[in-house]
């Protein structure tokens, strides 16, 4: 447990991803209901005001999809990492015999 034999990472990163795809989804439904309540606080990027209404929810979608997407990509970059470690183990035990 506390030699770092073996990673603990690639097992839970499902896990982790999926808590990831459910916050994502909370937040475009969050941000797609306050743009249906007129723009939530009122004030988006660089004090203009935020969208409301139809764009507001359009940009909640699409914020939404792109979020799952680079979420994905990141996870799966830290998978390829970790697979990445295990090929280069069996290479050095390969060499060593």
């Amino acid at each position: 447990m506390f030699t770092f034999q073996t990673l603990w990472t690639p097992r839970v990163i499902l896990v982790i991803y999926l808590i990831g795809i459910v916050l994502i989804v909370l937040s475009g439904l969050a941000g797609a209901y306050f743009a249906m309540q007129g723009g939530g606080s009122g004030t988006g990027a660089f004090g203009q005001p935020a969208p409301g209404g139809g764009l507001g929810i359009i940009w909640a979608v699409v914020f939404t999809a792109i979020s799952i997407v680079l979420w994905r990509v990141w996870c799966e970059i830290v998978l390829v990492l970790f697979k990445l470690h295990d090929r280069l183990v069996e290479v050095r035990d390969a060499i060593k015999h």
